[in-house]
């Protein structure tokens, strides 16, 4: 728990592009359970939609299936995309908004996707002729010891999938955790989290999808939040 808020209060310590870049991976990781490198190099620009559920609460959700590992493909039948969501919170650790600072255009003719976002108070870091989610932090963004006056922050040159492999690494250090975490990490404690909250084991499955009930709680810790309660 210690190192969960290390890494928190690193990523949420400032705007600059690697530490949004982290942010914003991290976030997807955790919120959507990711598994596997094959899913960090496939999100896209537009693989991201943004919603208002029924209580007026803003959420983040896919647009599209991706390949992960193990990854059988198609939707079991009831399940759609967007019953998996990120939700916006208030304060300085909203994960909606990061995404929103990476991604979001400002192009007068948007669709009605974006209608509801305040355009003049948020523009996107990205290049615009970018595709990929994660691109390679331009230059004099990198360079920059003032990067917020500078409009982008990356390329259109796609993150390779080989360096998603030390992010996880990389916010350790930057951290100060006691070990060096890999995303696999993320992902157990991503499922530890929703065990502790009392989610159901099949709502836990279907998150991070898994297909049996063993295969999630070995994930579990043998010492719960429940039975320290006990």
């Amino acid at each position: 728990m210690n190192d969960l808020e290390k890494i928190n209060s690193y990523l949420y310590s400032s705007d600059d592009p690697i530490i949004l870049r982290f942010r914003v991976w991290y976030n997807i990781a955790m919120h959507f359970v990711t598994r596997g490198i094959e899913f960090h190099q496939q999100p896209q620009i537009n693989s991201f939609e943004f919603h208002f559920d029924e209580n007026n609460r803003e959420y983040a959700c896919l647009s599209h299936e991706m390949k992960q590992k193990n990854w059988q493909g198609g939707l079991d039948s009831g399940e759609t995309i967007n019953d998996k969501r990120m939700y916006s919170c208030e304060g300085d650790r909203c994960p909606v908004a990061s995404l929103k600072l990476l991604i979001l255009k400002t192009d007068p003719d948007a669709t009605s996707l974006f209608n509801h976002i305040n355009k003049d108070a948020l523009l996107s870091k990205t290049d615009p002729d970018a595709t990929s989610l994660f691109n390679h932090i331009n230059k004099d963004a990198l360079l920059s010891k003032t990067p917020n006056i500078l409009q982008l922050w990356y390329t259109n040159k796609s993150v390779k999938s080989y360096q998603f492999t030390r992010f996880m690494a990389d916010v350790s250090k930057n951290a100060s955790c006691s070990v060096m975490y890999t995303a696999h990490c993320l992902r157990a404690t991503a499922i530890q989290a929703m065990s502790d909250a009392g989610f159901e084991i099949r709502h836990i499955m279907y998150m991070s999808g898994h297909r049996n009930e063993a295969s999630v709680r070995s994930y579990s810790r043998d010492c719960s939040t429940s039975k320290r309660n006990q």
